[in-house]
C-alpha cells in the first residue's frame, strides 16, 4: 500500500552512501530521502496509463516449490525479478538518458518493496491473498489489503516514523 511503500522508500534511503544519495538527488530532482517517499507509489499510479507495467509487481512462485524457477515462473520475462534486473541495468548504464534512468529509479523504488511483500511473490491459487479473509479490528478485509495497508497503518507511525523505528530496530548494517 502508499504508506508501506513510503516506509521501505524511507528505509532505502537511510542505507545510501553519500555518494549514493547524490546521484538519487540528480535524477529525481530533491532531497533523496524526501523524493524516494515522493516517488515510492509511482508505479502504481502510471499503472492505468502503462498496462504492459502491471505483470512487474509480481512473481507468481508456487508456495510448494522450492525457490524461484525462471522458466515456471517467469517464462515470458514478464515479472518483479526479471523486471528489477532491468530497472538495474537502465540505472547503471551512464549512456542511458537522464529521463530513462530516472524512470528506472522509480520503478525499482517501488518494485524492491513489492518483491519483499510475501503475497507479491508467493502463488498459493489465492490471487496474492486477496482471496483470503480475516477480521482485523472487527472489519473484513483480505489478506492481501491486511498485509498492503493495515498492519502499517495499526502502527499509529507516519511512514519516516515507522521507518525510524524499524531502522533502530534492526540496524541498517544487519540487512546484507
Amino acid at each position: 500500500g502508499t504508506e508501506g511503500h513510503e516506509v521501505v522508500a524511507a528505509l532505502a534511503a537511510r542505507a545510501l552512501t553519500a555518494k549514493a544519495a547524490a546521484q538519487v538527488e540528480a535524477l529525481l530532482g530533491g532531497p533523496a530521502q524526501a523524493a524516494m517517499i515522493a516517488d515510492a507509489n509511482w508505479a502504481d499510479e502510471i499503472r492505468d496509463q502503462r498496462p504492459e507495467t502491471a505483470r512487474w509487481h509480481f512473481v507468481n512462485i508456487p508456495v510448494s516449490a522450492p525457490g524461484y524457477d525462471a522458466r515456471r515462473d517467469c517464462p515470458r520475462g514478464d515479472c518483479v525479478v526479471v523486471q528489477i534486473g532491468r530497472d538495474l541495468a537502465v540505472l547503471g548504464d551512464r549512456r542511458a538518458s537522464r529521463a530513462a534512468r530516472a524512470e528506472a529509479l522509480r520503478f525499482l523504488i517501488h518494485l524492491v518493496g513489492d518483491i519483499h511483500q510475501p503475497l507479491h511473490t508467493a502463488d498459493n491459487g489465492d490471487r496474492g491473498g486477496n482471496d483470503i479473509h480475516l477480521r482485523f479490528r472487527g472489519r473484513d478485509i483480505s489478506m492481501h489489503h491486511l498485509w498492503d495497508m493495515q498492519l502499517v497503518e495499526a502502527s499509529g507511525r507516519d511512514p519516516i516514523a515507522l521507518a525510524g523505528f524499524m531502522a533502530a530496530a534492526v540496524p541498517p548494517a544487519t540487512w546484507h
